[in-house]
């Protein structure tokens, strides 16, 4: 139950910085630049999505916590809920979570990202995190999956 608490605190923090500080984030993709272009790794290109990884990076007012942001472009003709699954840091086992979830209409694409639980794993930094796997679901507005991502290996 304590565990529990704690993430639903880790929850609420993160809708609330989302809200408070999303200046930085959202003006990156739109402003061209080039060395963020750079810097992703393309996981997945198929017809249904296309998922880079850009980053993990840290919030410090979240002790044991990071968050990892992919880029993922919905490449279908419906709006899609992308959620991640079977998710693991160092072969540990995980809960990646969300703020909000990613739902993207058609064509559309985001970088919102996910939240890192480590700190139970006896991880401090994200600079510990030597690889991080795990599969990404795409439901259509009536939660049946349209696809669903092999392994993603990071």
């Amino acid at each position: 139950m304590k565990k529990f608490l704690v993430m639903v605190l880790a929850m609420c923090l993160l809708v609330l910085s989302s809200c408070v500080g999303t200046s930085t984030p959202p003006s990156e993709p739109n402003g061209g630049d080039s060395s963020e272009e750079t810097k992703e790794q393309v996981l997945v290109d198929d017809n249904n999505m296309k998922v880079s990884f850009i980053e993990i990076f840290e919030e410090p007012s979240i002790s044991g916590a990071g968050y990892l942001r992919l880029k993922v472009e919905n490449k279908t003709d419906k709006t899609v809920t992308v959620y991640p699954r079977d998710a693991y840091v160092n072969d540990t086992a995980i809960t990646l979570g969300s703020g909000v979830h990613m739902k993207l209409a058609p064509g559309k694409n985001s970088q919102a990202p996910f939240i890192i639980f480590y700190g139970n794993l006896g991880i401090t930094s994200k600079d510990e995190i030597k690889k991080i796997e795990l599969r990404l679901t795409f439901d259509d507005e009536n939660y049946d999956m349209i696809a669903e991502t092999e392994t993603l290996v990071i």
